[in-house]
């Protein structure tokens, strides 16, 4: 699987920070008319824009699947250029770091397919990710919210091993 860099990432955007614009608000369609195209609202003021489907959302781990990947495993993989190691205690515990940078926080389940961290440090603003892991390639990191990618999970080891 080709990975995916983020460019000039930033630790934030990385670990969950609301960032980007909302793909609902870019909600448009191209229209043809003979020679002429044009752009039009998929909804009027009166009616909701429908809602944006995140980026492979559909197919998000799920459930048991979710399950067997977070709790007691370390996520390896990076963001962008940084390499980064993520322990998930069965407690609900996380540590872990992303080059120099030493991270903790409490995770939780939200929902079949989402999981989300409160981050104590570096004090980060409460991120929410669902995980694609196609079979026998790296899985990816989605903002639940926005469909962005997070990062990759390149390996996926048993227990606690945040060593880069």
């Amino acid at each position: 699987m080709t990975k995916t860099a983020l460019g000039t990432c930033s630790l934030m955007l990385a670990l969950g920070c609301a960032s980007g614009a909302d793909p609902a608000s870019q909600d448009t369609e191209s229209a043809s008319s003979g020679d002429n195209a044009a752009v039009a609202q998929t909804s009027t003021p009166d009616e909701p824009a429908p809602a944006a489907v995140p980026q492979g959302r559909e197919r998000a781990l799920r459930a048991e699947a979710l399950d067997a990947v977070l709790a007691g495993k370390t996520h390896r993989g990076a963001v962008g250029p940084d390499r980064y190691a993520l322990f998930f205690a069965a407690d609900g515990a996380t540590r872990g770091r992303m080059g120099e940078t030493e991270l903790t926080g409490r995770w939780t389940r939200e929902g079949p397919d989402t999981f989300c961290i409160e981050w104590q440090s570096p004090p980060l603003p409460r991120g929410c990710t669902y995980i694609v892991w196609p079979r026998g390639e790296d899985a990816t990191a989605y903002d639940a919210s926005t469909g962005e990618l997070r990062n990759t999970i390149d390996e996926l080891v048993d227990g606690e091993r945040t060593e880069l």
